[in-house]
């Protein structure tokens, strides 16, 4: 990888976070989403809001010259703390069946003991001039695990995920969630080995491989930001715009229904002589009746 490579993708990791940034405001106040936020995408977003303010505290501090290592302690408990609330929201108990609400009361445990262990780490262990690989080691294996986690439970963990009992508030988020998700699983699987690795190079004084290295986590950073902006433009909030095995379903039947009932006489007899079936066709398709 080129030097020229390498800024490249250095200064494009630290301006990425300006699109899931602008996403996130855009469609949120879409007049028909206003108010209408899930509070797992809420987390997501104050976080993009706090880490681009960090990522311009950290930019300044780099381009004066001056260590940001400090900044880069605080950044990783702050996004610690808000990965595991959001995780707290989509991994709580039945969280696509709506009689099943509990949240779990270990990410909040999580949150305190990491929070303790990252003020001992910057005191006695690693000092806050230097990366502090072992709070990100920490956050990383636990948010991968997290990862897994939900996708294990949205495709084997009781019923079928997209089914009847799906409650709006689910078909909400669960797009943007999954590109979200995503994000952190590829950036976290992938980061922690190369920092990992970019700490023994500073410590051997291998400044080449170090710089490298740094480029190569860009590059998943990059791909972290893009899949969170992804999300946050998944979003509406109508539910009965979420695409699902239920509303495609009805969609493709209620075609036909339509096609039947403008070319066929007889069928569009037969429904106007059924109240309940001409009120829900009326419903889907309120053109044919304006």
């Amino acid at each position: 990888m080129t030097p020229i490579i390498i800024l490249f993708f250095r200064w494009l990791a630290q301006l990425i976070i300006a699109f899931p940034l602008f996403a996130s405001n855009i469609k949120a106040n879409l007049k028909e989403n206003k108010g209408k936020l899930p509070a797992p995408l809420k987390i997501m977003r104050l976080h993009i809001l706090i880490a681009s303010f960090f990522q311009v505290m950290m930019t300044l501090l780099l381009l004066s010259n001056k260590n940001n290592m400090l900044l880069v302690h605080i950044y990783v408990v702050e996004e610690f703390i808000l990965d595991m609330l959001f995780y707290r929201e989509i991994l709580r108990k039945g969280a696509h069946r709506e009689n099943e609400p509990t949240k779990r009361p270990i990410f909040i445990t999580a949150i305190g003991i990491f929070a303790v262990f990252a003020l001992v780490n910057a005191a006695f262990i690693t000092d806050t001039n230097h990366f502090p690989i072992y709070t990100f080691a920490v956050q990383s294996i636990i948010t991968v695990v997290c990862a897994i986690k939900y996708y294990y439970a949205r495709s084997f963990d009781g019923d079928d995920p997209i089914a009847n009992n799906e409650f709006d508030t689910f078909k909400l988020y669960k797009g943007p969630v999954f590109w979200m998700n995503m994000g952190k699983l590829i950036y976290f699987c992938f980061a922690l080995p190369l920092f990992i690795l970019y700490v023994m190079a500073m410590e051997n004084k291998e400044q080449h491989t170090a710089v490298l290295l740094w480029g190569t986590q860009n590059i998943f950073l990059i791909i972290l930001h893009i899949f969170m902006g992804i999300g946050f433009l998944k979003f509406t909030g109508d539910p009965s715009k979420v695409l699902d095995f239920m509303t495609r379903d009805r969609k493709m039947a209620n075609k036909e229904r339509r096609r039947r009932y403008i070319q066929d006489p007889d069928f569009a007899k037969r429904l106007k002589n059924d109240p309940d079936l001409l009120q829900a066709f009326m419903e889907d398709n309120p053109d044919l009746f304006g």
